[in-house]
């Protein structure tokens, strides 16, 4: 988990204000600090290290660092991305997943976030064109709020409580986010509890420029193939194969990957098919932490998941 931050204001703006928007967001990313200020742009970030611990720090770059990117996330089909583009002569900086956004635009502009397969909230800044890109993935994993001030002039975080460091934002409340949260127990989103601040929508991308603003979404070419047929078989083929392809893909990591296993079926499949993948110590933080608490150690789901565990490892 990281966090983003930053605004595209044309007025000038405290330089500090930058650094207390990135501060509020510490808890997501205790790791390190980078930051990018280019004129009208200014952007932050704070990274948990995952990949590439000695040089992914942000913001990364393109060849030329005229394609600037700060994120949070995790691009699963990054090693096949990269190849591809290592393929056409991109030469990368850093093991970082995220470096591949910076290069595909240069082949295919804002519809490079068509090509991701991950979990993100990104803020592209185009130095030539002077526009700033957020683009969120497709399931809406990864949160992005944003607030325009003025044609033109957005600020942007990963949470409310890092925008709300930016001065002047209005913080009028939306009686309907109101009603609606003791309805649903959420806010369906675009809506926030403040109606000047509003949640980029899950699979899009919010472009910003001098001539003001624009959302759009963007395809999902991900998975769009319908099942030759209903046959049980090739259905529980299929089925096998899309989970545990899924799970594979997200083991990419430079530090150890824990389970939080219930005992249930989601993370029961979820372990079993890393431990596939894993040939060292398995490790269940959420089995593990419940074995040392007398008040959850007696719980059915530990003794589940204490089950599940030994006959993955009697497996073996």
């Amino acid at each position: 988990m990281c966090g983003i931050a930053g605004y595209k204001i044309r007025r000038p703006v405290d330089e500090g204000t930058l650094n207390r928007m990135v501060d509020a967001l510490i808890h997501r990313g205790p790791d390190a600090a980078g930051y990018y200020r280019d004129g009208e742009f200014a952007a932050g970030m704070r990274r948990l290290a995952i990949n590439d611990l000695a040089s992914g720090d942000q913001p990364l770059y393109s060849a030329d660092y005229q394609v600037v990117l700060l994120y949070n996330g995790e691009i699963y089909n990054y090693p096949e991305l990269r190849r591809e583009l290592e393929g056409k002569g991109h030469v990368f900086r850093t093991r970082s997943d995220g470096e591949v956004i910076c290069h595909l635009y240069e082949h295919h502009g804002e519809d490079l976030f068509e090509r991701l397969d991950g979990m993100f909230a990104a803020a592209l800044w185009i130095v030539p064109e002077r526009r700033l890109l957020l683009a969120r993935d497709l399931p809406g994993e990864k949160p992005l709020y944003y607030a325009e001030l003025r044609p033109g002039e957005v600020v942007f975080a990963s949470e409310i409580t890092a925008l709300k460091r930016f001065p002047g934002i209005d913080l009028a409340i939306d009686r309907q986010a109101v009603w609606d949260f003791p309805t649903f127990l959420w806010i369906p989103e675009p809506a926030t509890v403040y109606a000047a601040v509003k949640a980029l929508p899950r699979g899009h991308i919010l472009s910003v420029g001098e001539g003001g603003t624009s959302l759009r979404a963007y395809e999902n070419r991900f998975n769009r193939a319908p099942l030759p047929g209903l046959d049980e078989r090739i259905v529980i083929n299929e089925t096998r194969h899309v989970v545990e392809s899924a799970v594979k893909s997200r083991l990419l990591s430079d530090v150890p990957v824990g389970s939080f296993l219930s005992g249930g079926l989601d993370s029961s499949l979820d372990v079993s098919i890393r431990s596939l993948v894993w040939t060292y110590y398995l490790s269940t933080p959420s089995e593990e932490f419940c074995a040392r608490s007398f008040s959850c150690r007696t719980r059915p789901s530990v003794t589940l998941s204490r089950k599940v565990l030994d006959r993955i490892v009697d497996s073996e």
